[in-house]
This record gives structure tokens, sequence and C-alpha cells, in this order.
């Protein structure tokens, strides 16, 4: 059970600061929108390689690098309100901190596959993807909108 919320919390940040980018982006470092959409490029490519790191130094078991991941994000996190970051330095922290977040998640996603005794597991696997689609539909956009009237 402790899997389940730790992958929605994770989903449910990720999909909060997506949007964040963007008004970091437009707002701080005063990008247009295609700059705008790098920087949320350098997260998914370090999604992607952290995601993959993680698979290859698991070594083929279920290894809990969780705080490690945990220990990427919060610091990648804190290292993005230092004032005066360039665009290269913020594209990086980005990547750097999608990297930990793809550290974080495929253990917590390989401990939820791995729970549900064998009889269940593919009822609970397509759970888990419809709780995932359904994380992604709720959209932020629509808070920020009401709070500062702009998109």
């Amino acid at each position: 059970m402790a899997g389940r919320r730790g992958q929605h919390v994770f989903l449910l940040c990720g999909r909060a600061s997506a949007f964040n980018i963007f008004l970091y982006g437009q707002d701080v470092l005063h990008l247009d929108s295609t700059h705008g959409g790098l920087l949320q490029g350098a997260v998914a490519i370090g999604i992607g390689v952290g995601s993959l790191a993680a698979g290859f130094l698991s070594g083929g078991k279920i290894d809990m690098d969780i705080p490690l991941g945990a220990l990427g994000i919060t610091v990648g996190g804190l290292c993005l309100a230092i004032p005066g970051l360039s665009f290269l330095a913020v594209a990086l922290l980005l990547a750097a901190l999608g990297f930990a977040g793809g550290f974080f998640i495929v253990p917590v996603s390989a401990l939820i596959q791995h729970i549900p005794p064998r009889s269940t597991r593919a009822a609970c696997s397509a759970l888990q993807i419809g709780f995932r689609s359904s994380a992604w539909g709720w959209r932020p956009a629509h808070i920020t909108r009401s709070l500062t009237g702009r998109i």
C-alpha cells in the first residue's frame, strides 16, 4: 500500500511541477514558449536516463533506492530556488531532478508489481495504470489560472 501511495504522490508532484516549469521559464527566466518546452524536455530526458540507470543498477532484483531518488529530488528542487540561474543551469538542474525522479519511481513501480500474488498481478497492474492515467488527467493549470488569472 505504501508503494502505491508513494507512486501517486510522485505522479501528483510531477504533474503539478510540469506546469510550473513553464511558468518558471516565462516569469523568472523570461523565456518564450519554445525555450520553456526545452526545459520540459530536459526533465523528460532526465527521467528516461534515471529510469534506465535504476533498472541497470538493480541487476534484475528489486532494490529500494527510493531514499537516493527522494534526496535527489529534494536537493534539485532546492537548487532551483537559487536566484540568478542561467537557462543552461536551470536546464541541467531540471535534467538532474528528472534523473532523481526516474531513480525514485522505478523501484516503487517494481515493488508494486512484485507484492500482489501471481493470480491478481495483471489486475493490479491494470488498476495501477488506470490510477496513473487519472493522475495525469488532473490539471493544476486550472488552479493556477484561478489564482493568477493567466496560463
